[in-house]
């Protein structure tokens, strides 16, 4: 067997569209070499500690409104090419209108949940779809919670025999 590692962030959109890719290019080469080891990569390491909605987050980072459109929209391109509808709206912990709206107009869909800090990354917004029903693309609430506290992480995966950087 051949090991491919991937280096991926889980909440980057270009990662899931990549993974997409590789899914269904392994799922139509039926049997294939190839064993997939998944390793968390973080794009973003500046993110500010209580994070931002990803509508700021691209208005700051691509130079306002416009800036962020035309950057998104290869992303929606790709996503769409990949066999991904692409619906986008801010999810906070105050203001759920947006994610109750697309729940109800797709109720099959899938949400890929891209924010960053601890209520998006850590157990909040994990809990608020599990509470919803709504499928979604990510560790539950639980293991969202323990990832972000490092130390109890790295303790958990030593218990678990799993090699880490100062334990092997």
């Amino acid at each position: 067997m051949v090991t491919l590692d991937i280096l991926s962030d889980p909440i980057c959109p270009w990662c899931y569209i990549g993974k997409t890719n590789l899914d269904r290019a392994l799922h139509a080469a039926g049997e294939h070499p190839f064993t997939i080891q998944w390793h968390p990569f973080q794009l973003n390491p500046d993110m500010p500690p209580a994070g931002m909605g990803r509508r700021d987050y691209l208005e700051a980072k691509f130079g306002g409104k416009e800036g962020a459109v035309r950057a998104y929209a290869p992303v929606v391109q790709q996503a769409e090419a990949a066999g991904l509808a692409v619906t986008t709206c801010d999810l906070r912990p105050d203001d759920t209108a947006d994610l109750d709206a697309f729940l109800e107009a797709r109720p099959d869909g899938v949400v890929l949940p891209i924010l960053h800090g601890p209520w998006g990354e850590g157990g909040g917004a994990q809990a608020l779809l599990e509470e919803r029903g709504a499928a979604f693309v990510g560790c539950g609430r639980v293991a969202a919670e323990l990832c972000m506290h490092k130390a109890a992480t790295k303790e958990r995966l030593v218990r678990a025999g799993v090699p880490t950087r100062w334990a092997r």
